[in-house]
């Protein structure tokens, strides 16, 4: 099976080869016509037979049927080339959008079929990737598109990726007990350090907060009472390294470590004060564990 583009050649050849037989073919006509007009004024003084007449115009006739016979050639591979030309239309595949080619034949001419899958495959500019996450049920309430994300993959475990969320869809993926609905974020790569088919991990911003005061959670379930529990409603400030006293606060955001507290009333409470997370109980204390008390988790 031959390509288009050699099919095209081929018949643009042919019609170039029956223009020059045409051309051929009238340069004999045209000699024809001057032997055939000298044999008849010739002849119009007796100084040629009868016979040399008929016989230009015999020669004359039959340059008159080559050229005939040219043109009709001209006219077939012309349509060959129009054929071919047109079929060239249905045998090019071209792509519908741009971008750039993860998926290509491995030879030149492969025969295919719907059955045998995408004979190319695109990827968009490799400037903007996108990401597919799942993000759990008990999470997706507080996902936005347009909230701020950043993301780290194995290749490059010293650098964060900015990005944002550009789509969340509305079916879930549910595997056994687990529902996840998938995110899409979408990641600026002008450096092009993305590449298609990478893993990544996605931290997504719901909420922030500057210039707040925030203690480790620790502090905020702290309790001196051996037996009590903190309530996340007060912090423990040690003043003189011995001794600690109660700062009602309100907690703001948290990220599960540190969370943001704002002291209630006049309380005093500044950055940097220590707050209590525990009791250092010498007894305890052994090589292979820290001898630090925690209040007990709500």
């Amino acid at each position: 099976m031959q390509l288009p583009h050699l099919v095209c050649a081929k018949a643009a050849a042919g019609v170039g080869a029956a223009q020059s037989r045409v051309a051929a073919a009238q340069t004999d006509l045209d000699l024809a016509i001057e032997k055939r007009k000298r044999a008849e004024e010739l002849f119009g003084e007796h100084f040629v037979k009868r016979v040399e007449v008929d016989t230009a115009r015999a020669s004359e006739e039959r340059a008159r049927a080559s050229l005939e016979a040219a043109r009709a050639e001209r006219g077939v591979t012309s349509q060959r080339l129009a054929s071919a030309k047109e079929a060239q239309k249905f045998l090019t595949v071209r792509a519908p959008v741009g971008g750039i080619v993860l998926v290509a034949p491995a030879a030149v001419g492969v025969a295919t079929s719907p059955d045998k899958g995408p004979l190319f495959v695109l990827g968009s500019s490799l400037q903007v990737m996108h990401i597919d996450a799942s993000v759990a049920e008990a999470d997706i309430g507080v996902i936005q598109p347009g909230q701020k994300a950043e993301f780290t993959v194995p290749a490059f475990p010293g650098r964060a990726f900015q990005g944002a969320v550009e789509r969340i869809a509305i079916e879930p993926e549910k595997d056994s007990t687990v529902v996840a609905y998938p995110v899409t974020f979408r990641v600026e790569n002008p450096d092009l350090k993305l590449r298609p088919g990478m893993s990544a991990d996605a931290r997504i911003f719901v909420a922030e907060a500057r210039d707040v005061i925030a203690v480790r959670e620790g502090a905020l379930r702290f309790s001196p009472d051996a037996e009590g529990t903190g309530n996340r409603t007060r912090i423990w400030i040690s003043r003189d390294g011995k001794t600690s006293e109660p700062v009602e606060v309100t907690v703001g955001l948290s990220d599960g470590a540190f969370t943001q507290i704002t002291p209630k009333g006049s309380q005093p409470l500044s950055a940097g004060d220590p707050a209590v997370i525990g009791f250092l109980r010498p007894e305890r204390v052994v090589e292979s564990s820290p001898g630090i008390s925690f209040g007990k988790k709500q």
